[in-house]
């Protein structure tokens, strides 16, 4: 926790600096959003799939259980810079053994899980010359803790049977059993406001930091949260044609509901271009877990790739 503290000034004075060198007029960023953007990205706490584990030591990695696997799938459009429509499809799974793993070579491990999905639209309204955004999403979600279905549960089911069969025989296999809370249906609602300053240090280094404060209204009240995200990043490389994005930054959550915080550390590098970007991201949760909405969780750390396509 002590370096999280220890981020705030830093942003603070980065921020300020930035907010200065942009009133002496340098050179806006380009604008990376096209008429039409599709992005996939996957999360999962074996870091690298799973090849992270095999170089440094099953007992390094991740413990393929809690906040364990997700997936989301978004489509976007843009309105001359001005106004971004989103629509996103995510899924994410969480579990807990039921009794202790001794060995995963080959184990058959029991879990209840909790799948959410959720499906929401965004808007998104920008001013780029100030760096300023604000919007708002509507959507709807499911808590399946009975059912495996196509979501993020039947997938990591999936992605074990095949390795197993094809590549891994050790490759353990989780039995998944209802916890008898069924499936609950809600709807979540947000709006946003945050800004962003970026300057170009020199035609091939581009400086910039960015935050937003949003708030989060779930039927399921314990998810309703109030959430703060700054990072700041360090772009490298010619804006014509692609750069490198080094980016730091946290995200806290405000439960509403118990008065608690969850903080979401992240590092990510990507590999930005107008027609496509990837990333890779390192993330560490910290704080209450809130298992009053996600059921199955704990600190941990997860890996998240992610690929965007511009038409």
């Amino acid at each position: 926790m002590d370096v999280r503290r220890s981020w705030v000034p830093l942003l603070f004075v980065f921020g300020t600096a930035l907010s200065a060198r942009a009133q002496e007029g340098t050179p806006p960023a380009r604008s990376l959003d096209g008429p039409f953007e599709a992005t996939l990205w996957l999360e999962n706490d074996n870091l690298m799939v799973g090849l992270y584990g095999d170089i440094a030591g099953r007992h390094l990695d991740g413990s393929d259980l809690g906040r364990t696997h997700a997936v989301g799938l978004a489509m976007g459009w843009d309105v001359a810079d001005r106004i971004a429509l989103r629509l996103e499809l995510s899924s994410a799974l969480f579990t807990r053994n039921l009794e202790p793993v001794t060995t995963y070579d080959s184990a058959n491990i029991p879990v209840v899980f909790n799948e959410i999905d959720v499906l929401r639209t965004r808007v998104e309204l920008r001013d780029p010359a100030r760096g300023l955004r604000m919007g708002w999403s509507l959507g709807g979600l499911l808590h399946n803790h009975e059912t495996v279905s196509i979501g993020s549960t039947g997938q990591q089911r999936l992605y074990h049977q095949v390795v197993r069969d094809a590549i891994n025989p050790r490759l353990w296999q989780f039995v998944y059993l209802h916890d008898g809370r069924g499936i609950l249906a809600g709807g979540v609602g947000s709006a946003w406001i945050g800004v962003t300053r970026s300057i170009f240090a020199a035609p091939w280094l581009r400086l910039g930091v960015r935050g937003t404060a949003e708030l989060e209204l779930n039927t399921i009240w314990a998810g309703s949260a109030l959430r703060v995200d700054v990072n700041m990043h360090v772009a490298l490389g010619d804006p014509r044609l692609a750069m490198f994005v080094l980016t730091a930054g946290a995200e806290a959550y405000g439960w509403l509901a118990s008065g608690t915080v969850l903080v979401r550390t992240t590092i990510e590098g990507r590999l930005e271009s107008e027609p496509i970007d990837f990333w890779i991201a390192i993330h560490s949760y910290q704080g209450d877990a809130n298992a009053a909405y996600f059921a199955y969780t704990f600190d941990n750390v997860t890996m998240t790739v992610g690929l965007t396509v511009r038409i």
